[in-house]
Protein backbone atom coordinates (compact mmCIF):
# COMPACT_ATOMS: atom_id res chain seq x y z
CA UNK A 1 0.00 0.00 0.00
CA UNK A 2 2.80 2.28 0.74
CA UNK A 3 4.55 1.65 -2.50
CA UNK A 4 1.04 2.30 -4.13
CA UNK A 5 0.46 5.58 -2.51
CA UNK A 6 3.88 7.13 -2.76
CA UNK A 7 4.50 5.44 -6.45
CA UNK A 8 0.87 7.29 -7.43
CA UNK A 9 2.19 10.80 -6.09
CA UNK A 10 4.85 10.60 -8.09
CA UNK A 11 4.20 9.38 -11.11
CA UNK A 12 1.54 12.67 -10.65
CA UNK A 13 4.41 14.11 -9.93
CA UNK A 14 6.55 13.61 -12.50
CA UNK A 15 4.03 15.63 -15.27
CA UNK A 16 5.39 18.33 -14.46
CA UNK A 17 7.85 19.71 -16.89
CA UNK A 18 11.09 19.67 -15.53
CA UNK A 19 11.30 20.06 -11.63
CA UNK A 20 8.50 17.04 -11.56
CA UNK A 21 10.97 15.20 -13.38
CA UNK A 22 13.82 15.56 -10.51
CA UNK A 23 11.44 15.17 -7.70
CA UNK A 24 10.32 11.89 -9.16
CA UNK A 25 13.49 10.25 -9.86
CA UNK A 26 15.01 10.94 -6.48
CA UNK A 27 11.33 10.29 -4.92
CA UNK A 28 11.17 6.67 -6.63
CA UNK A 29 15.29 5.99 -5.40
CA UNK A 30 14.14 6.86 -2.01
CA UNK A 31 10.75 4.84 -1.87
CA UNK A 32 13.13 1.86 -3.65
CA UNK A 33 15.49 2.21 -0.73
CA UNK A 34 13.23 2.15 2.04
CA UNK A 35 11.21 -0.96 0.31
CA UNK A 36 14.81 -2.46 0.17
CA UNK A 37 15.69 -1.67 3.77
CA UNK A 38 12.43 -3.14 5.18
CA UNK A 39 12.40 -6.31 2.85
CA UNK A 40 16.07 -6.96 4.21
CA UNK A 41 16.34 -5.86 7.88
CA UNK A 42 12.56 -8.07 7.91
CA UNK A 43 13.47 -10.85 9.68
CA UNK A 44 14.70 -9.73 12.99
CA UNK A 45 11.85 -7.59 13.53
CA UNK A 46 9.29 -9.48 12.29
CA UNK A 47 11.01 -12.16 14.56
CA UNK A 48 10.13 -9.39 17.36
CA UNK A 49 6.70 -9.28 16.14
CA UNK A 50 6.50 -5.13 15.75
CA UNK A 51 3.75 -3.42 13.60
CA UNK A 52 4.47 -1.99 10.31
CA UNK A 53 4.53 1.56 11.80
CA UNK A 54 6.69 0.49 14.56
CA UNK A 55 9.01 -0.45 11.76
CA UNK A 56 9.67 2.59 10.48
CA UNK A 57 9.98 4.13 13.22
CA UNK A 58 13.34 2.27 13.77
CA UNK A 59 14.23 3.06 10.35
CA UNK A 60 13.88 6.64 10.33
CA UNK A 61 15.99 6.89 13.83
CA UNK A 62 18.25 5.14 12.22
CA UNK A 63 18.60 6.98 9.28
CA UNK A 64 21.91 7.73 7.87
CA UNK A 65 23.22 3.93 8.36
CA UNK A 66 19.84 2.51 7.40
CA UNK A 67 19.49 4.72 4.02
CA UNK A 68 23.22 3.53 3.26
CA UNK A 69 22.66 0.20 4.29
CA UNK A 70 19.24 0.47 1.99
CA UNK A 71 20.96 2.32 -0.74
CA UNK A 72 24.25 0.04 -0.70
CA UNK A 73 21.43 -3.27 -0.86
CA UNK A 74 19.50 -1.99 -3.79
CA UNK A 75 22.44 -1.65 -5.63
CA UNK A 76 23.61 -5.05 -5.14
CA UNK A 77 20.09 -6.54 -5.52
CA UNK A 78 19.79 -4.51 -9.30
CA UNK A 79 22.57 -6.24 -10.65
CA UNK A 80 21.96 -9.38 -12.77
CA UNK A 81 23.43 -12.10 -11.28
CA UNK A 82 25.58 -10.81 -8.60
CA UNK A 83 21.40 -10.84 -6.91
CA UNK A 84 21.39 -14.27 -6.64
CA UNK A 85 24.62 -14.36 -3.58
CA UNK A 86 23.91 -10.57 -2.43
CA UNK A 87 20.20 -11.54 -1.53
CA UNK A 88 21.31 -13.96 1.34
CA UNK A 89 24.47 -11.29 1.76
CA UNK A 90 22.00 -8.67 2.23
CA UNK A 91 19.48 -10.65 4.94
CA UNK A 92 22.49 -11.20 7.16
CA UNK A 93 24.16 -7.79 6.80
CA UNK A 94 20.53 -6.88 8.07
CA UNK A 95 20.42 -9.39 11.06
CA UNK A 96 23.79 -7.96 11.73
CA UNK A 97 22.85 -4.64 10.77
CA UNK A 98 19.93 -4.58 13.59
CA UNK A 99 21.72 -6.62 16.26
CA UNK A 100 24.66 -4.23 16.07
CA UNK A 101 22.92 -0.90 15.73
CA UNK A 102 19.27 -1.23 16.51
CA UNK A 103 18.89 -3.96 19.16
CA UNK A 104 22.06 -3.43 20.89
CA UNK A 105 22.22 -3.23 24.47
CA UNK A 106 23.54 0.03 26.11
CA UNK A 107 27.19 0.40 26.77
Amino acid sequence: MLAIAVGSLLLLGNLAPGVGTLVATFGGIALAVLLVCLDFLDPPLERRRLRFRSKLKLIWQTLPASASFGLLCLGLVSLPLINLLAIPLCITAGTLFFCDRIYAPPA
